[in-house]
């Protein structure tokens, strides 16, 4: 079935509205899966009714697209501490996991030069 483009931007919206009708255990579910990741909160109600209610990136202001794409709704928190941070597409949490693992590289490395002193 060929589409144009705004069908099928119109099919992606209207599966993700479907998407966002979450089951009855999901709130249980999505909290497992952040303790498993090793995320720390602050205050766990207001975390999850963020990212329930969270439509665009907190960072990039983009829509977010159904699960398993560029543009999906992630979680981000610091790498090295565990803390939540934001509400973000998984784009821009990609890239801010590369700048904790540069900073986790740069940290190491002055630590070895102190080390060498």
């Amino acid at each position: 079935m060929v589409r144009t483009r705004e069908e099928y931007n119109q099919y992606q919206r209207e599966l993700y509205q479907k998407i966002k009708t979450r089951p009855h255990n999901y709130k249980r579910k999505t909290l497992r899966n952040w303790k498993e990741f090793g995320i720390k909160m602050y205050d766990v109600e207001a975390t999850f009714e963020r990212y329930v209610a969270s439509t665009n990136c907190e960072l990039c202001d983009i829509e977010y697209t159904p699960h398993r794409s560029k543009y999906a709704k992630n979680h981000d928190h610091d790498h090295i501490s565990g803390y939540s941070r934001f509400i973000c597409c998984h784009k821009c949490n990609h890239h801010l996991q590369k700048v904790d693992n540069k900073r986790v590289e740069l940290n190491l490395e002055l630590y070895r030069y102190f080390l060498r002193q």
